[in-house]
């Protein structure tokens, strides 16, 4: 559960492992637990902690005293330990069972939500700013706002018109523009489709694009793509965990 809310909080660029002193099979309370916030840990693996002893990590959480205590030594990394009560030693009815695993599962998710947001999210991004050619502005602004629920604003600088989409200071911006030549062939920006990018996929053919690829698994450990191309021409992608 620690690393299915890590993920939900953190972006594409940071990787996150989890293992256990004795790992077992996934336990069925947690996915159900989880499930019900529409994350999906039933093909998680359980992986020893020992696998990972070679691996340098930025940081390094422990999230019960038993897995502080064996935990392997990771001298290069940031070691943070956060105790919270096993699950899998509460007894009772499945009702107690399911109230037992929420609460640690929502206490996990407060707890990795301001990790995040203090140690990961103020990392510089890689790229700054992108831009996206278009040669009818309205039907791609069109697209674009409803491809994404965000509102695009309009600004003229210059002779260049631009249809800006949000940007804060831990993420990375952008706006189409109607300057350059939209292509199939140009680098390929990703979008990030959130718990699940066929939301977003699946409205790109009512909206004048068109599929390309449709959602493939890259590996279960970095999550899935998918392929498309705008109301201009672009092949662009999206990405998501689940």
């Amino acid at each position: 559960m620690a690393d299915a809310w890590l993920n939900h909080f953190t972006s594409v660029n940071v990787e996150v492992y989890s293992a256990g002193t004795k790992p077992e099979t996934v336990n069925p309370y947690a996915v159900k637990v989880m499930a019900l916030h529409g994350i999906d840990i039933s093909e998680n693996t359980s992986n020893n902690v020992d696998e990972y002893k070679d691996i340098e990590f930025d940081f390094v959480i422990t999230v019960c005293d038993n897995a502080k205590e064996l935990c392997p030594v990771f001298p290069s990394s940031n070691v943070i330990h956060k105790s919270f009560p096993d699950p899998a030693k509460a007894r009772g009815t499945e009702e107690e069972l399911i109230k037992v695993y929420s609460k640690v599962s929502y206490d996990l998710k407060k707890f990795m939500e301001q990790f995040a947001k203090e140690n990961l999210r103020n990392k510089k991004n890689l790229f700054a700013w992108v831009e996206i050619p278009v040669q009818d502005f309205p039907r791609a602004k069109f697209f674009y706002q409803s491809l994404l629920d965000l509102p695009i604003h309009e600004s003229k600088i210059g002779e260049v018109l631009h249809g800006f989409w949000g940007h804060t200071e831990n993420s990375v911006g952008g706006a189409i523009v109607t300057e350059g030549t939209p292509s199939e062939t140009g680098p390929l920006v990703y979008f990030d489709g959130g718990n699940d990018l066929n939301d977003y996929l699946n409205k790109v053919e009512s909206l004048g694009g068109k599929i390309i690829l449709p959602k493939t698994c890259i590996a279960k450990e970095i999550g899935y793509y998918a392929t498309f191309s705008d109301t201009e021409g672009n092949r662009l992608a999206l990405w998501s965990k689940n």
